[in-house]
C-alpha cells in the first residue's frame, strides 16, 4: 500500500460512506507526479474533482503530514486537465520548526465534539485541563474504545492552547518512537530532548504503543518528568488503563495516574 493509499484509508475513517463512495472511493493516487510536498489524485470527473478540493483539501494535507511530517499541495485532476483551485504552498526546510509547528487538526475543537453520556465526564475533564493547565489533572490519561472521541480531546486541548499562543507538541507514540530512533542513530538527542522538553504542552496519543519499548520508555519517562517538574501540561490517550498495558515499567505505569474514560 502507497502513502496515498493510506491517506485514503484513514480518510474513510473519518468522512460518511455516502461520501466516501461517492467522492473518494474512485479517487486514484498519481504514484509518478507525487512527491513529498507537492501530491496529485486523479478522480473521475471535474464536479469530483471540485468537490473534493474544496471539502478535503486541508484533511489530505494534514493525513499526509501525519505520515511523512511534511504538509504538501494537493492537485487533483481529470485526465490530463489540473484542477487549478488554489492551495496554500508550504515550504520545506532542513529543519522543523521548534515554536509552534503541530500536527493537530484545526477542525478538532471542543465546539464540534459530539457529548453523549459515554463521554460527558472525559469532556468536561478535557474542557477543564484545557482552562488550567497544570493544575487540575497532570497528567490527564484518556482511556476508553475506538471511536469514543479520545483524539479528538486530544487535539481539540491542543487547538485551544495554539490559539492562545503556546507551544504544542501533538504526535502518536509511533511518531515518538520513530523520531527518538532517528535522532539517537544520528547521535542528535540534544536536539530532540529540546524538541520535546521545552513545549508548554505535549500531546501523545496512542501511549499503549509503549509496551515492551524499553529504550523510548526509559527516555519518554525522562521527558515526562521534566515537563512535570516544570508544571507543564501532559496528556496521553490509550484504548487501555495504565493498570492493563503490558509491559510497562512500574515508575510510568505509576506516573499515569491521573486518569479519566
Amino acid at each position: 500500500m502507497n502513502i496515498g493509499q493510506k491517506v485514503l484509508f484513514e480518510l474513510k475513517k473519518e468522512i460518511s460512506e455516502t461520501e466516501y463512495e461517492r467522492y473518494i472511493k474512485k479517487l486514484v493516487y498519481d504514484t509518478k507526479r507525487s512527491r513529498s510536498n507537492l501530491v496529485y489524485f486523479n478522480a473521475s470527473n471535474m464536479l469530483v474533482a471540485k468537490w473534493i478540493k474544496t471539502k478535503y483539501t486541508d484533511k489530505l494535507k494534514h493525513l499526509f503530514e501525519l505520515q511523512n511530517e511534511i504538509k504538501p499541495e494537493i492537485e487533483i485532476t481529470v485526465g490530463n486537465q489540473t484542477n487549478k483551485a488554489p492551495v496554500a504552498i508550504v515550504k520545506q526546510s532542513s529543519e522543523k520548526s521548534s515554536s509552534k509547528s503541530t500536527y493537530l487538526n484545526p477542525s478538532l475543537k471542543f465546539e464540534s465534539f459530539i457529548v453523549g453520556d459515554s463521554n460527558q465526564f472525559a469532556y468536561t475533564t478535557a474542557k477543564s485541563v484545557a482552562e488550567k493547565p497544570g493544575q487540575l489533572y497532570n497528567p490527564l490519561f484518556i482511556y476508553g474504545g475506538v471511536g469514543l472521541g479520545k483524539t479528538h480531546l486530544l487535539q481539540a486541548i491542543g487547538n485551544y492552547h495554539i490559539e492562545l499562543g503556546k507551544r504544542v507538541i501533538y504526535t502518536t507514540l509511533e511518531q515518538f518512537m520513530n523520531t527518538f530512533t532517528s535522532h539517537l542513530r544520528s547521535q542528535t538527542m540534544d536536539r530532540f530532548r529540546d524538541k520535546f522538553r521545552e513545549c508548554d504542552l505535549l500531546l501523545i496519543d496512542d501511549i499503549q504503543f509503549l509496551s515492551r519499548k524499553e529504550q523510548t520508555q526509559e527516555e519518554f519517562f525522562h521527558t515526562f518528568n521534566e515537563l512535570y517538574n516544570a508544571n507543564k501540561q501532559i496528556v496521553i490517550t490509550s484504548d487501555r488503563q495504565p493498570n492493563k498495558i503490558s509491559g510497562l515499567v512500574d515508575r510510568l505505569r505509576s506516573s499515569f495516574r491521573q486518569t479519566t474514560q
